[in-house]
């Protein structure tokens, strides 16, 4: 007996989908329409599923973009929302757990991401140290 395929996102346990001549792709059917270069960047499949599911809201502050503004497209309102990446990996999780990612250098898993606009990712990235503004970088202007 054959052994079902699963789907190729890390976390999704479905099947995946099948061609014409029965073999397996590598998606779902809650995948197969994925981001261009989501193979290399897993969190797009979280952005996707969001989207889908119609959950356009900050994550951290609440903000709908789409309700704020009503007369764009909603592709033009998906280009204001980023996922983060919530935790960053320790060295335990860097030696142990199962959802690093030895290419992003992240832990790629649901749980440890969050869909939030362009204003809240770029503040928790100047407040956490990831982000720092080289036009500013040898002065000391609020840095």
């Amino acid at each position: 007996m054959m052994e079902k395929e699963i789907c190729k996102v890390t976390w999704c346990k479905n099947q995946s989908m099948k061609y014409k001549n029965g073999r397996p792709r590598t998606y779902c059917l809650t995948h197969v329409n994925r981001p261009g270069n989501a193979n290399s960047r897993p969190w797009l499949f979280y952005k996707a599923e969001r989207i889908a599911g119609g959950k356009l809201e900050c994550e951290k502050c609440g903000d709908n973009l789409q309700k704020r503004f009503p007369h764009r497209k909603l592709k033009d309102v998906i280009q204001g929302m980023d996922v983060d990446h919530i935790v960053k990996p320790t060295e335990w999780d860097i030696k142990n757990n199962p959802w690093y990612n030895v290419k992003t250098k992240k832990i790629e898993h649901p749980d440890n991401y969050q869909l939030i606009c362009k204003y809240c990712h770029l503040f928790k990235s100047i407040d956490e140290g990831d982000f720092k503004n080289n036009k500013y970088k040898n002065n000391n202007m609020g840095m």
